[in-house]
């Protein structure tokens, strides 16, 4: 949605998917092979505002609901003992151009209860090489 009209402007973009995934399997346990068949849900939704031709900021919320297991997998590595683990980022870029951009990104991930990890990301992106206005 750009509400000037003008997206190289002014611009929001919000955005949202749903995954699935399902595993059918054996896990051996120390005792045997035990039987799994597992389906688990994942999301994130997400929002981005552009300021001005140049700058960008952003955050973004993703949560992945884990699979219930067969009783005989209880306390293994497969139980996830009714968490879901879930992630936050923010997120600013400066354009510089076309061809090239920097972005900063802090993410706060909770892969298990009471574990989180946090990161501070820096990227430079650049693009170079032939494309539709430079033929090389």
């Amino acid at each position: 949605m750009a509400p000037t009209g003008n997206i190289k402007e002014r611009e929001y973009i919000l955005q949202t998917e749903f995954f699935a995934r399902n595993e059918d399997g054996t896990y051996n346990t120390g005792s045997g092979d035990k039987i799994y068949n597992g389906t688990s849900y994942g999301w994130y939704a997400q929002g981005i505002a552009k300021f001005n031709s140049s700058w960008r900021a952003g955050i973004r919320y993703s949560q992945m609901e884990a699979p219930g297991v067969p009783t005989a997998l209880i306390a293994t590595d497969l139980d996830a003992k009714g968490f879901d683990p879930h992630s936050v980022s923010i997120m600013t870029d400066w354009t510089n151009s076309e061809f090239s951009r920097v972005r900063w990104q802090i993410n706060r991930e909770e892969l298990s209860r009471g574990v989180s990890d946090n990161q501070f990301i820096m990227q430079y992106i650049v693009s170079i090489g032939a494309h539709g206005a430079h033929k090389f």
